[in-house]
């Protein structure tokens, strides 16, 4: 199965770009959500329900991961031939702060969750480019709580967490949104086109 991954900083275009594929390809690949959007519905938050620790942190980080894993073999026993996941094991690297640490809490090294993908789409944050823009649709989403400096903090941190990949492409935050989808959407399109494993006519972006 080819298992592609959609990440990115805050106000890149991820949402609307997981709802044009799954407009695409319904009933074609296999979605797997965000996972910590998700278990936050479920899990005692941080300021309302416990304290916030690095403890809370790395509980959460690791019940992010094993959900993750699990919903990605569980798909694998499914017909289709492409998998997409709305982020990918490594993201929580990016919001843990630390690589190594990461690795070592989930029991699984880098290497392993790099080749777990075959390609990684980041979608860059508005608020490295394009801050003004990132302010105004900020402002009118009451969820949006990361000021330009936090957003373009956790937008480095993923681009790191992901920059050993030799599949990722990153997708600047100046781009309009439609030319990202179509060019995703051509890259998922050549592989369904393809068994898996045979590359020979898929095209390099």
């Amino acid at each position: 199965m080819w298992k592609f991954v959609i990440t990115g900083g805050p106000c890149g275009g991820k949402t609307s770009v997981i709802k044009a594929l799954q407009c695409k390809f319904a009933g074609q690949v296999a979605f797997v959500g965000e996972m910590a959007t998700a278990l936050l519905d479920v899990f005692p938050l941080p300021h309302r329900d416990v304290v916030f620790s690095s403890d809370w942190l790395y509980q959460f980080q690791s019940v992010v991961y094993a959900a993750q894993v699990g919903a990605e073999v569980a798909w694998l026993a499914s017909p289709y031939e492409v998998m997409i996941c709305d982020r990918g094991r490594l993201d929580g690297a990016a919001y843990l702060g630390n690589k190594e640490v990461f690795c070592r809490l989930v029991g699984e090294s880098e290497s392993a969750m790099l080749a777990a993908y075959d390609w990684v789409f980041h979608l860059e944050s508005l608020a490295v480019q394009c801050p003004d823009r990132y302010l105004a649709l900020k402002a009118g989403n009451s969820n949006r709580y990361e000021s330009v400096e936090e957003a373009q903090k956790v937008d480095t941190a993923l681009k790191e967490a992901w920059s050993g990949h030799v599949n990722r492409l990153v997708l600047s935050g100046q781009d309009d949104l439609e030319s990202k989808i179509q060019l995703i959407r051509q890259v998922i399109a050549d592989h369904l086109a393809q068994p898996q494993g045979d590359l020979t006519n898929v095209c390099h972006y």
